[in-house]
């Protein structure tokens, strides 16, 4: 599996370079570029007109990796000219050849074969309108970016490799983050501005610049009109893989695999817990890539951290869900003699459910799963309830089908009974009645009117008849 990786990029050149850090030169062969708070390069000075800044990298860039780079990037104080570019050559002190400010962004210094640019442009060149084909969609703002080659600013031309697109006014005084990541195995290159304005687009950079290798800097450049220009480079942030969502079984280890990411270097894996609960062990310290978690009692994350050969870092939350320990409810039941029967849960929080008759004819049969079971006459059945993929279940509950015989039960004795007068009831008192525990009482005559059925079972009729 191949994995993403990010570029972050700075600008362009200089005469003359004075080494601030292990990262840039500053090209003190252009007056306006400075160190600012000893992070920051200035470019360019408010008031400084015709000006060009160059800052470039001290090593190169292999185009094999995947790599990231953040910038927070300053493109002005106001509405003014020209913007900023993050230009690509592979060339170390690099010595620009005769090139120009204002709208070229200082792309043509590097010359016109082998460079790439990414553009922020931040002013209306209106002589040159395929310099800024966007002007009319935005307004009165001209701000756009888009990817370029060979020293070239003509949006018109097949130098023009994607965009231009349109962003809000970036010169508001404000710092903006700028990322650029770059994919390696799919040679995509990513611009994003403030995680709202993003470009992205397949680019041949090892046929556009020559060389599996390159050099990266950042230029700003003023023309008529002026602007202040600062880059601030970032730590490289790491990348970010897709979150991942695993349900867990209840009280089981389960383990997490992210080895597919690297299958030689599985060493370079950490894990952590960074919410909840819960423990990561490895079973293999060789295979760092694969690890067992135990104990997680509610949702958790756990983050999975990767350097990969080329030092890029990744990271990937794995957010867990542990399932509920599975329940059933289930009530005994009383039957006829050999009578059937069918159990339905009345409540529980299950996938499944198995069943097992430990008592009754059924009692040698393979276990039965499912939502219901059925059979015929008085049994003894152990339900477990189960969820899908977990070998851990829920405790069992035991569930029994009592038969009941029918027991003959006597009424007592006939009897005659003389009513004083026609219509007077007659009243047969539950005390003459054997019956079994449980069953109704069901009364009918011959030719008689039952008068009333009284709860306790007492029988009032009237009329003669039988």
């Amino acid at each position: 599996m191949s994995f993403i990786k990010t570029i972050f990029c700075i600008c362009l050149l200089s005469l003359t370079f004075q080494k601030t850090n292990a990262q840039f030169n500053v090209a003190t062969g252009f007056i306006n570029t400075a160190v600012v708070n000893g992070a920051c390069y200035r470019l360019t000075n408010q008031g400084q007109t015709g000006s060009t800044g160059v800052i470039w990298s001290t090593s190169s860039l292999d185009l094999t990796c995947n790599f990231v780079k953040a910038y927070n990037v300053k493109f002005g104080n106001s509405d003014g000219a020209d913007g900023m570019a993050f230009i690509m050559k592979n060339v170390a002190n690099y010595a620009p050849a005769a090139g120009s400010n204002g709208g070229s962004l200082a792309f043509d210094w590097v010359g016109n074969t082998n460079s790439f640019m990414i553009e922020f442009d931040t002013y209306n060149n209106s002589m040159n309108p395929s310099f800024d084909p966007t002007t009319s969609a935005q307004g009165s703002n001209p701000d756009h970016i888009a990817f370029m080659r060979n020293g070239s600013v003509n949006h018109s031309s097949a130098n023009n490799l994607a965009g231009p697109l349109a962003t809000s006014d970036l010169e508001n005084g404000a710092f903006h983050n700028v990322t650029i990541s770059w994919i390696a195995a799919t040679s995509t290159l990513t611009c994003v501005i403030d995680n709202n304005w993003t470009l992205t687009s397949v680019v041949n950079l090892t046929t556009i610049l020559g060389a599996s290798t390159t050099y990266f800097g950042w230029a700003g450049t003023t023309g008529g009109i002026t602007n202040y220009q600062e880059v601030c480079p970032l730590p490289n942030p790491p990348i970010v893989l897709p979150a991942e969502t695993v349900n867990i079984c209840p009280n089981a280890n389960t383990p997490l695999d992210a080895s597919l990411i690297d299958l030689t270097n599985t060493n370079l894996f950490t894990w952590a817990v960074t919410s909840g609960s819960g423990t990561v062990t490895t079973p293999n310290p060789a295979d760092a890539g694969i690890v067992d978690i135990s104990g997680v009692a509610a949702a958790s994350t756990i983050q999975m951290t990767y350097t990969d050969n080329c030092g890029v870092v990744y990271t990937k939350n794995y957010n867990i869900q542990p399932n509920s320990v599975p329940t059933v409810t289930i009530s005994n039941i009383s039957i006829c003699e050999d009578g059937d029967w069918t159990l339905t849960p009345s409540g529980g929080t299950y996938d499944d459910l198995s069943w097992d008759v430990t008592i009754g004819d059924a009692a040698s049969d393979p276990i039965a799963t499912g939502t219901s079971f059925s059979g015929t006459g008085g049994a003894t059945i152990q339900v477990t309830p189960l969820i899908t993929g977990c070998t851990s279940t829920g405790t069992p509950i035991t569930v029994i089908v009592t038969e009941t015989s029918i027991t003959p039960f006597s009424a007592g004795n006939d009897i005659i009974y003389c009513v004083a007068n026609l219509g007077d009831n007659y009243t047969y008192a539950n005390s003459n009645i054997t019956v079994p525990a449980g069953f109704p009482r069901t009364w009918a005559t011959y030719d008689g009117t039952i008068v009333s059925t009284q709860p306790n079972g007492t029988l009032v009729v009237n009329q003669t008849g039988h």
